[in-house]
Parts: C-alpha cells; structure tokens; sequence
C-alpha cells in the first residue's frame, strides 16, 4: 500500500474481532466490510478475542481474503511447553504480533519472572508486537515487561481501560500514564460506547484521550474501534468519536499519525523512540 493510499482513507483500526457464525451476523466478516468501506477505514487489525481460545483460524482466513488491508494479532499459549514453537509459527502464517490477556488473571508474576523468555525473544527477533489487555492495577507489570522488552513494541488496550467516574487524576490512570516513560509502549484509544458513560459523543472521555495525548505524544496512539463491540449502543460512526473532537484542535500532522501512520509503522515492526 503506497502512501497515496494511506492519505485516501479516513484511518486504520488497530482493532476488531472476527468470530465465525451466520452470514450478516454482528460479528460476521461480511458485516465489518460494509462499514469498513463506508467509512474510509483502511488497514484493520483483527485480533482474536479470548473467547475463542487459541483458535487463530478465522483470524487468518479472513485476512487471507484482503491481505493488504488486514493484519493479525493472534493469542497463543506462551506459558506452556512448545510456546516459542507456536509463536514462530504464528508468525511465520502472516501474524504481526501476539495478545496476552492479562484480565482477570489474579496472578501475573509469569508476565516478567523470566518463563516466557523463549517466546519473547522470538517476537524480540521478528519485531512483532506484544499486545496487552491489563487492568489498570497490572500497568505497573505491563511496566516492567515493557522495560524488560525495549525492543519489542509493546501496544496497551483501551488506553488501560479508563473510568470517567474516577477521573483522569486517578491512580488507575496514573499508572497507564507511567507507561509513556517507555518509548516502546503504544496504546489503544478505548471502546468509547463501552467505556463512556455520557454516551456519544462520549465527552466525558475527552480528557482522558488529551491527557493521554500529552503523555505519549501523537507517535503513540493508535485508533481502534473494538468492533463489533463498539455497536452495541452507538452506530460505527461514533466510534471515531471523541478522538476526532479531541484531533481537532491539534496539527493536521498529528492527526495524520494517529488515524493512520502510527498503524503502519507499529504493525510493521518499527519501534518508534521519538
């Protein structure tokens, strides 16, 4: 995909899930296609939710179908024997990187007591992506993974999964915030229909994405839809809300990085520094 092609679209999503079932399903291939080109979104990585387990399959049969303007974030069992096996696989099918599901997990001390060194030095090697879905109370872990790691891009959820009830000053968010001390760590905009508690177009998030914005800086965000999740109360429009709202008292160049190269660069294997 050439850089006039990039420019000719609204934005990437950093984030959808593709389950198998009925054609036309809310979850169904079909369904994310029509909405995909209906609203200019480009390059779209399909990650492969939790529910399925370790079944990458439909993940990959639906980017084989558009492989310029898919990618895949696969799940693989890197706690057991044969994990680095499983990830070179992995890889070696198309996979930009692997999600580690830290929610819900009461103890994650695997995260960085050193036994899953085998997979990450191999995700290390191909510059692929470790992607986390932590609680805010397991930043600090993501933290340190990230500082164990330097070189592998290390890309957090829902900007760690932000509470308009406590506010931007909250502790939870403090330690998502602490994250931006490592430039290897990019983030998620949230699930704003799931996240927001105004509704669209999810003003009380505002402050959360621009002090975000302020941390990170614009090389460090990614925008992600969640589909099909992000449609259960609002229509795939207000997804790009309040991002849009909040990019548009930025520099055209920052909103350019954020919609649309960050994506590019970070699910391709660059570790941005800057």
């Amino acid at each position: 995909m050439t850089a006039a092609d990039h420019g000719r679209y609204r934005a990437h999503d950093a984030h959808v899930h593709i389950t198998p079932g009925a054609v036309d399903s809310a979850a169904d291939e079909n369904a994310y296609l029509r909405l995909r080109d209906a609203h200019g979104v480009g390059i779209t990585a399909i990650v492969t939710p939790s529910t399925m387990g370790w079944d990458n399959e439909t993940s990959f049969a639906v980017a084989a179908g558009d492989p310029d303007r898919f990618r895949v974030i696969a799940r693989a069992d890197v706690r057991s024997l044969g994990s680095a096996q499983r990830v070179t696989d992995l890889l070696a099918r198309g996979a930009s990187g692997i999600r580690l599901t830290l929610l819900g997990e009461s103890d994650i001390a695997w995260l960085t007591d050193g036994s899953l060194d085998e997979p990450l030095r191999v995700l290390d090697a191909a510059g692929a992506v470790a992607e986390m879905h932590a609680a805010p109370e397991q930043l600090p872990d993501v933290a340190r993974f990230a500082a164990r790691w330097e070189r592998i891009a290390v890309v957090v959820d829902h900007l760690g999964r932000p509470d308009p009830v406590a506010g931007p000053a909250s502790a939870g968010f403090a330690r998502f915030l602490a994250l931006a001390e490592h430039p290897n760590v990019t983030a998620k905009t949230p699930n704003s229909a799931f996240f927001s508690r105004s509704g669209a177009p999810f003003t009380d998030l505002i402050p959360f994405y621009e002090t975000a914005l302020d941390a990170f800086g614009p090389r460090r965000l990614l925008w992600a839809s969640d589909w099909p999740l992000c449609v259960q109360d609002a229509p795939f429009d207000a997804a790009f809300e309040p991002l849009t709202t909040v990019l548009g008292g930025r520099s055209s160049r920052d909103a350019d990085l954020i919609w649309r190269e960050n994506f590019t660069r970070v699910f391709t294997g660059t570790v941005s520094h800057d």
